[in-house]
């Protein structure tokens, strides 16, 4: 019985799929298949049945599960009881950030940080901030880049900075012009923005409620080149963050009048759980760069 097996069936407890499980612990979903399947040959019993497309864990699976449980804990306590230096520290540490934040803020620090730290195996796991919250709470990442707001009792937030978010729309669009958008213009106008559950869209969402407006959204993406390669075509306009902006002369940007829409980047760390040495040294350096390279460019 492998460690690897044991954390990779707690996914699967948790998201109930197989392809999903791949895609959270970096496998493919035939690895995940093997790895489950050979856990219930050792087990002697059968974790996992199908019902239509629906994975359905077993009675020995949710025995299993609260078994590991425990298991998990005391692993966490002896890695606490014994944290390497820094630049000892060979276990991969994982970072996890929104692919927007990737791009356009983490790329260059990014660069530098693999220069800084030859010697530690740095993984980077991209994808929305729910995903990253998700996997935090289950101590699969390390430190986390996230957008705020964050409702999770199983982490920890620290602040980094505030980036400014601005109605994109198409440069032949005619509808506005100067460089702000009232609320009465952007409501009548079609809406390409992020889907329900990002953290970005909530605050877009919630500053349209506190002034009794809702926006006419005829569609929704997750990725942000998306978004902006449906407002070049015409398909409406979309909020998005001021630092993936500057990309493209067939876009023009405005501030709602009357309206400050910001979100806030922050890091994020398992709470209740003593932070291992890399970790604190990364934060500290990512904070100073990226907190730098945000002031520079909004001065």
């Amino acid at each position: 019985m492998e460690l690897r097996q044991l954390e990779t069936f707690r996914v699967v407890m948790a998201t109930l799929s197989m392809t999903e499980a791949a895609r959270r612990v970096h496998l493919s979903p035939a690895a995940v298949s093997l790895q489950i399947k050979h856990l219930s040959e050792e087990l002697g019993a059968d974790l996992f049945t199908r019902v239509g497309n629906k994975l359905v864990p077993t009675a020995a699976a949710k025995r299993m599960h609260q078994h590991l449980a425990s298991l998990m804990d005391m692993l966490h306590t002896i890695r606490e009881d014994f944290p390497p230096e820094a630049e000892c520290d060979s276990r991969p540490f994982v970072l996890g950030t929104g692919p927007t934040t990737l791009i356009y803020q983490l790329r260059q620090s990014l660069t530098h940080l693999r220069k800084q730290f030859p010697r530690n195996n740095i993984l980077v796991h991209v994808g929305p901030t729910q995903d990253i919250i998700y996997e935090l709470e289950w101590k699969q990442i390390d430190l986390g880049i996230v957008s705020l707001p964050v409702e999770s009792s199983a982490v920890q937030l620290t602040p980094l900075f505030k980036e400014e978010m601005l109605v994109l729309m198409n440069a032949r669009d005619s509808r506005v012009r100067g460089r702000t958008i009232s609320l009465k213009d952007l409501v009548n106008i079609p809406m390409i923005l992020y889907t329900r559950d990002s953290s970005t869209r909530t605050i877009i969402d919630e500053t349209m409620r506190k002034h009794g407006l809702s926006l006419k959204i005829t569609m929704e993406a997750e990725d942000t080149e998306a978004i902006k390669k449906l407002v070049e075509a015409g398909f409406g306009a979309s909020i998005l963050p001021e630092k993936a902006l500057h990309t493209s002369p067939l876009l023009k940007t405005f501030r709602i009048q009357g309206i400050q829409l910001f979100r806030e980047i922050a890091f994020a760390t398992p709470a209740n759980v003593h932070p291992r040495r890399l970790t604190t040294v990364i934060s500290e350096y990512l904070r100073k760069r990226l907190c730098a390279e945000h002031t520079k460019s909004a001065a």
